[in-house]
């Protein structure tokens, strides 16, 4: 089995949610200083943006929702990495927005160190699930019987 953060990409899978994970915008004081505090998303694409390489998302494509309106935003940046604490830093010393997990920051958003952009709008989740490391060949049914998954999903509130 694996566990795995975001959207399961193949519809070959079976999965079960374990968690809920809501992802936020965010940057540091310093940098909302120098740079201004974008007024809506599209303000995004003139603003220096940090990303994380994971799996096979779009790089430089952040999509935001609000209600039943959409909107996807290209968005460019200096610094990239597949190390989600390194983007972090980079956020913390005022390098730019970042996009990342409410409960990877939400101690940073508690003492002000990080502040969030565009609460009201939402970004794709990347919920936690656990799936079977091939896709399955048999037909639907449970394919968990471990008694210590718990069967319904796990919300943290962190902010």
């Amino acid at each position: 089995m694996l566990v795995r953060f975001g959207e399961v990409p193949d519809s070959r899978f079976s999965a079960r949610l374990l968690a809920h994970n809501r992802r936020c915008l965010c940057a540091s004081p310093d940098y909302l200083v120098k740079a201004g505090v974008p007024d809506n998303p599209s303000a995004l694409a003139h603003h220096q943006c940090l990303f994380i390489r994971e799996g096979d998302e779009t790089f430089g494509t952040w999509h935001l929702q609000k209600g039943s309106k959409h909107q996807t935003v290209k968005v460019r940046g200096p610094l990239s990495s597949n190390d989600g604490e390194a983007a972090m830093n980079w956020a913390l010393q005022g390098h730019g927005i970042l996009m990342r997990s409410t409960w990877d920051v939400a101690p940073m958003l508690r003492d002000g160190r990080l502040r969030e952009l565009f609460g009201d709008w939402t970004l794709a989740p990347a919920d936690t699930v656990i799936r079977p490391q091939s896709p399955r060949k048999t037909a639907p049914g449970p394919i968990y019987t471990s008694a210590s998954i718990h069967t319904s999903p796990v919300t943290f509130a962190w902010g």
